[in-house]
Order: C-alpha cells, then sequence, then structure tokens
C-alpha cells in the first residue's frame, strides 16, 4: 500500500456514538457494555437495550449508521454483526465483534 493512500477505518468508537446518539433519542434505551451473548464463550461486545422489537431497534441503528456517512462496507458489516436477545422486559441487540470498555465503570490499579 503506497503512503499516499488514505484509509478510513471507522471503529467501535463509531458504532458507539451511533447507539448514544439513538440513547438520547428514546428515554427506555441504554448502551449496555460488555454484553456476553449466546455462543460468546466469554467474549464481550457493545449493545443497545429497549423495550422495542427488534426489527424496530435495528431499524433505528442502521438509519442512523447511514445519517453519519460511515463507508457502506462498515455499515454492512455492523449490521450483519447483529444478534438479540430477550431479557425479560426488554431487548438488546447487540453486535459481535465489537468490543468496547464501559467509559463509565471505574477501572480499579490492583
Amino acid at each position: 500500500m503506497s503512503t499516499n493512500q488514505q484509509v478510513t477505518n471507522p471503529d467501535v468508537s463509531d458504532l458507539e456514538s451511533v447507539l448514544h446518539s439513538i440513547y438520547l433519542q428514546n428515554d427506555d434505551y441504554h448502551v449496555y457494555y460488555q454484553y456476553s451473548g449466546r455462543g460468546m464463550y466469554g467474549e464481550t461486545c457493545i449493545g443497545l437495550v429497549g423495550s422495542d422489537h427488534v426489527e424496530q431497534m435495528v431499524a433505528k441503528v442502521v438509519y442512523q449508521l447511514c445519517q453519519c456517512n460511515l463507508p457502506e462496507k462498515f455499515i454492512n458489516e455492523v449490521i450483519e454483526s447483529i444478534q438479540s436477545d430477550n431479557m425479560g422486559f426488554n431487548t438488546i441487540i447487540y453486535f459481535v465483534g465489537y468490543d468496547i470498555d464501559d467509559p463509565h465503570r471505574h477501572h480499579d490499579d490492583n
């Protein structure tokens, strides 16, 4: 690859920004950090919890992703990563392969 080539490399922080903007627009949504879903064997990822049906939640994510002018390849990869679980009264859609630490979690030095 030439050093003159500009590479756009969206990452999990772009997805986190999208999920955070959805959270700000929906009182009953929240971003879930380090979720470990079915078949993830302890791996974790970021998710979005809400009381809407899975389809409605996915539609909100796709809409917001498209509004952010992110590369189509990234948007498609995010969409393909989506899984969902029922959490009783709520549903979580989570994004396998997109993990980020909770920015509000306090880390111990021990």
